[in-house]
């Protein structure tokens, strides 16, 4: 495999407390020159590339001051405003490596203080022969050092459609299993099973997909139902009998774009049935042995927009359960909700309207301009696309909505989170992430070729930095864009450049280094980015294979 000309930007942070001569650390001793105290985090890929920030008062204004990790030099070493020095790692080789700080008043060195970590890039997950047929990667996960995913794959296909296919991998992504396993338990390629979402815990996998096998009422068009399966040994056995968690007569409703979180045992899983049967839902408090009674629950019986329901997410924390949805009717195209904090037991008997436009028009979430749903415990955020301010179809702004209780109660007003003029440019297919008060969204600019932009908020989405930040584009455009909030703070958007490409903030979002790629060859972001258990993991796909690449944190 092509080693990638830059490292990802898993972007660790290196964090060099140095005092100055006779200084207040009690942990190096003192020295003629800077000491270094702390290095934080201690490990980082061996491909380098990412940032390092030193607070180093010993450094010098004008000075020659120098870094070097395992002897090689880090570039780019630039001092700013008082004591911080930023550089980057240098790539390097697995294992410990001596870290050394210098400048013309001398040097220090702590031996083995920073530990090199493999990054594996391309990794391909469908077994069959390369080329063979195309397979589309749907979603990912770990815990610990579990890995799992499952995709879309047509290997089987004779006309009736793909099934879902998985790979995981127990030693954090070294190995893989070397037969990939089909999930659905009817007869291969014989329907549509695809659109597969899973969530994991331990060596317990879940997955929901749609699935076509129950041919629908004569002259009525194509109609899907809701499948489930699972594993409790990590993926190699399977339950002998899929499980359809739709309502009513199989293949009579058409239901479409499943989505999955877990608790433990706790599973939620929500999907749109046709139009005016609108977001349904049904949990598990037994890991799937058993489901709601009764049948799936309807979310959407408010006053949104009253008509045809679309692209639901959900999303799920120790407090609560929480369900976003566009919804249509009346002409107008509003952001709808629904939230469960008792697991999934009971749902507000209204699903509440979140935006906040004044007149006619259409507020945007879901597949086409991609909005999205974050949580942190009661915390929740919202964000999507919204025409209120342009004057023509395409000129739309990103808004966010918040809540701090679990849903119950929201801004009086929504926030726009793009700076500049309201609707004069062309904004869709936003992502949020978020993390006690840190807020972030990145979205796509389409006003002139298309660009990747982000901004930030540190006080729970009530406010937003004074200028948006371009990560990539326009030239060559970039797409695609997700986000993900690391524990340490950090921020990482992943996007497609000429292939998967990976950018990230050390500083809440103030800053953004450049971008680096995320696969050896090129290989173009999937849409799936995920930052469970201590890793970052990356889907990728080149129209025909499916790939994962993924750093430690």
């Amino acid at each position: 495999m092509r080693t990638p000309r830059l490292l990802t930007t898993l972007g660790m942070v290196l964090l060099f407390l140095v005092p100055a001569c006779g200084g207040g650390s009690t942990t190096p001793p003192t020295v003629a020159g800077p000491a270094i105290q702390d290095m934080n985090p201690a490990k980082g890929s061996t491909l380098g590339g990412y940032p390092a920030v030193s607070t180093a008062p010993g450094f010098r204004a004008g000075g020659a001051n120098l870094v070097t990790i395992g002897g090689t030099s880090a570039p780019g070493v630039v001092r700013v405003p008082d004591p911080r020095i930023e550089c980057a790692v240098p790539p390097g080789t697995v294992g410990g490596a001596d870290v050394r700080v210098q400048n013309d008043a001398g040097g220090h060195t702590r031996a083995d203080f920073f530990t090199y970590i493999p990054a594996r890039f391309d990794l391909r997950l469908n077994t069959d022969p390369v080329g063979m047929d195309f397979a589309e990667l749907t979603d990912v996960c770990c815990s610990g050092d579990v890995i799992y995913a499952v995709w879309s794959d047509y290997r089987n296909t004779t006309g009736g459609g793909p099934d879902v296919y998985f790979n995981r991998s127990l030693d954090g992504g070294t190995t893989w299993l070397a037969s990939d396993v089909r999930v659905n338990q009817d007869a291969a390629g014989s329907a549509y099973h695809g659109n597969a979402r899973l969530c994991c815990a331990g060596m317990t996998v879940y997955v929901v997909w749609e699935d076509g096998r129950t041919p629908p009422p004569p002259n009525t068009g194509v109609s899907r139902d809701i499948y489930f399966n699972r594993s409790d040994d990590g993926g190699l056995t399977w339950l002998a009998q899929d499980v359809r968690l739709d309502s009513g007569v199989a293949g009579a409703v058409n239901s479409v774009w499943p989505d999955i979180c877990c608790q433990g045992t706790d599973l939620h899983v929500v999907w749109r049935e046709d139009d005016t049967n609108g977001v349904h839902y049904r949990g598990s408090l037994d890991g799937g042995t058993t489901w709601t009674a009764g049948g799936s629950v309807k979310l959407d019986t408010g006053p949104a927009g009253g008509g045809t329901t679309d692209w639901p997410r959900i999303c799920c924390s120790v407090d609560g359960v929480y369900v976003a949805w566009t919804e249509s009717g009346n002409g107008n195209v509003d952001i709808a909700f629904n939230r469960s904090l008792d697991r999934g037991v009971n749902w507000l008997a209204q699903a509440l309207r979140l935006d906040r436009r004044p007149a006619a028009g259409a507020s945007r979430f879901g597949e086409g301009y991609t909005g999205g749903i974050c949580c942190d415990g009661l915390n929740v955020h919202v964000v999507y696309a919204d025409d209120r301010d342009g004057s023509g179809k395409d000129e739309s702004d990103i808004y966010l909505q918040s809540s701090v209780d679990g849903g119950t109660t929201w801004l009086v007003n929504d926030v726009r989170v793009n700076r500049g003029t309201p609707g004069t440019q062309e904004l869709m297919r936003a992502d949020v992430c978020c993390r006690g008060p840190a807020v972030h969204v990145v979205w796509r600019n389409a006003t002139v070729n298309s660009s990747v932009e982000a901004n930030s908020s540190s006080d729970g989405g009530a406010t937003f930095l004074a200028q948006d930040r371009v990560l990539a584009g326009p030239n060559p455009e970039a797409t695609g864009a997700r986000v993900a909030c690391l524990p340490d703070g950090r921020v990482l958007a992943v996007f497609n450049q000429a292939g998967a490409q990976l950018v990230q903030s050390s500083d809440g979002g103030v800053t953004w280094g450049s971008a680096v790629p995320c696969s050896a060859n090129q290989t173009r972001f999937s849409g799936h980015l995920r930052v469970d258990c201590g890793r970052v993991l990356i889907g990728l796909g080149d129209g025909v294979d499916t790939f994962l690449t993924l750093f430690d944190q």
